[in-house]
């Protein structure tokens, strides 16, 4: 009997591994992305040149920056209560 429930949980269990995805990347595009990502995050392909911005350009990009505060937030996405759910917190109300 316990041989019959492990060869059925073993028969069960078989089209799990085969649906998994094989490792690595699935196309060529994937593959230049990952690379990329790895390089970017280890600092690997970075400047040895520093790129400073002048005086002007640091002054126009604060200005832009600044303007983002010029418009009004749209009521939709406002709320007047955060709730956790149903945790019996305060959840910030």
């Amino acid at each position: 009997m316990n041989v019959r429930i492990l060869a059925l949980m073993l028969l069960a269990s078989a089209p799990l591994g085969a649906s998994a995805m094989p490792p690595g990347p699935s196309s060529k595009a994937q593959l230049t992305t990952e690379t990329w990502l790895q390089l970017q995050s280890r600092g690997l392909h970075a400047s040895d040149k520093p790129q400073n911005a002048t005086p002007r350009e640091y002054d126009k990009s604060t200005e832009r920056w600044l303007k983002a505060y010029d418009y009004k937030i749209p009521e939709v996405f406002k709320w007047d209560k955060m709730s956790s759910g149903s945790s019996g917190g305060s959840g910030g109300q």
